[in-house]
Order: structure tokens, then C-alpha cells, then sequence
């Protein structure tokens, strides 16, 4: 994964979860965000969406979150909320502590600021993986 988009657009990151046991079960799949190299010191990383999903036995699913760059966005030393361009960091997994898939996506264009409608939701789609 390496997807570019705008300062004011969304980017897709995707993954499959299998259940690779005999005994059907429930998965929490967590998406993670971080910003390394942004003009603020930020958190080391930051929960941005989650779907829970069962799994029959051997069933897998593709689960697509749409992250819209304002969920990168902060605020700047001026004390305005805003959304800058540059890597930012992905992880996925089922906790915190287990974040098995890394990759990132870059934001492109110019310092963005948000107004009070921004995107704060991570809609998900879920549909039945080959």
C-alpha cells in the first residue's frame, strides 16, 4: 500500500481476514493512524476505525476502511485545526499490541484547514473475500 491523495481527499486501505479454524468466531479489526513528521509533536498513534465481523469456519472477508484526510488533521501551533500533507503511517490489527499489517499513504497538496464539519467518521465495507 502506497496510495497518494489530497489534503481533502480519502484514500481505501483494505484487508482480509480469514478464519483459518474449525469453530466459527468474531474478529475486531482495528485501524490505526500515525504522523511522524508532522509540524507538532503528535500521539505515537491513533485508533481511527474498527469493524467487528464474524467468521464461519475456513470464511474470509475483505474489509475496506475510507479514511478521509481530515482524520489526520490536528491542531497547529496557531491553534487552528489542519490537515498536512505528507506520510502517514497504517496499522492494522485486532489490538493495539498486535499490529501485524503495516503500510502508509501520502497526503499531497497544500496545508489544509478543516472547518467544523470536517470528517470524523471511517466508513467500512465488508464484503466475502475469494
Amino acid at each position: 500500500m502506497d496510495p497518494v491523495a489530497a489534503t481533502d481527499g480519502t484514500v481505501a486501505v483494505s484487508v482480509t481476514v480469514r478464519n483459518v479454524g474449525e469453530v466459527a468466531g468474531t474478529e475486531v479489526v482495528q485501524l490505526y493512524l500515525s504522523d511522524p513528521v508532522a509540524s507538532v509533536v503528535r500521539p505515537q498513534r491513533w485508533l481511527a476505525g474498527f469493524a467487528r465481523v464474524e467468521l464461519g469456519p475456513g470464511a474470509a472477508l475483505r474489509i475496506t476502511f475510507s479514511v478521509h484526510a481530515d482524520r489526520t488533521s490536528f491542531t497547529g501551533l496557531d491553534l487552528r485545526r489542519r490537515v498536512e500533507p505528507g506520510e502517514i503511517g497504517v496499522a492494522v490489527g485486532r489490538s493495539s499490541g498486535d499490529l501485524p499489517l503495516h503500510g502508509s499513504f501520502t497526503l499531497e497538496g497544500p496545508v489544509r484547514h478543516p472547518a467544523d464539519d470536517r470528517v470524523l467518521s471511517v466508513p467500512v465495507e465488508i464484503v466475502p473475500a475469494p
